[in-house]
């Protein structure tokens, strides 16, 4: 379903990265290179912007917008890679949020992992141009080591999920819980992401003791490893209590 918020958000997040454009193009007069928009569906039109990105970042571009990167297993366009005083190109890219986020930090990761393979030079630091205008720094060699891991443990669902030969199941694999499929599924089987407050380490810890539903958990006596005996009594008083006002509607 589409979600308007989100919708407003894209085109103000758009809005604040050409700011940021326009202000390289200004610093930078004749040394901004623009790779041309290309989705990963269109094969010409990603190969043509991966040439163009190689090429840019093989001259004397200042700033390469939107450079592009595709291998047998990642395509990335990164906002901005800036050429800094030692030869080396800083990854940027522009959020609208005021402060840096998890993924934000690992999508920078992942260009300047991807720029290291193919022998381009990088700075050790990437950089987050905030919504506030204020640029949040960031050391790569902190954060690449967590992104080289998280993509590995993707790898290694996804390569599994491919070689198996049944539909994956609910609770097969990790849930965000909050998206349209997971709130549909969540719903389906009667998830313990039904109770209200639960948190998902929670949720991790409770199915690991057997309880899968907001029904398990309103009959179990506990305790359960890893859930203090206060934190699970309120939980369990909150399905009880969800469970009971099902039941009178």
């Amino acid at each position: 379903p589409e979600d308007e918020t989100l919708k407003r958000a894209g085109r103000l997040g758009t809005a604040h990265e050409l700011r940021v454009l326009a202000d390289y193009v200004a610093r930078f007069p004749g040394r901004v290179v623009e790779i041309p928009a290309a989705r990963s569906s269109d094969a010409a039109a990603l190969a043509d912007a991966v040439a163009r990105t190689d090429a840019a970042l093989r001259s004397d571009a200042a700033v390469v917008y939107q450079a592009a990167f595709a291998t047998d297993d990642f395509v990335g366009f990164a906002d901005f890679l800036v050429l800094d005083a030692d030869g080396r190109y800083v990854v940027q890219d522009s959020k609208l949020a005021r402060s840096a986020k998890v993924p934000a930090l690992l999508q920078i990761a992942a260009y300047a992992d991807i720029l290291e393979r193919h022998g381009i030079p990088i700075a050790s630091h990437g950089v987050l141009v905030l919504g506030n205008g204020l640029e949040s720094v960031h050391d790569l060699s902190t954060v690449i080591p967590v992104y080289r891991a998280r993509r590995q443990a993707l790898t290694e669902l996804l390569t599994a999920h491919l070689a198996g030969t049944e539909v994956v199941a609910w609770g097969d694999v990790p849930a965000c819980g909050h998206c349209a499929v997971c709130t549909e599924e969540v719903e389906n089987h009667r998830d313990l992401l039904l109770v209200a407050g639960l948190r998902m380490t929670q949720r991790e810890r409770l199915m690991s003791a057997g309880i899968t539903t907001i029904d398990d958990l309103a009959a179990h006596p506990g305790p359960i490893p890893g859930i203090g005996h206060d934190t699970y009594t309120r939980l369990q008083r909150q399905a009880r209590l969800q469970i009971r006002q099902e039941s009178q509607s």
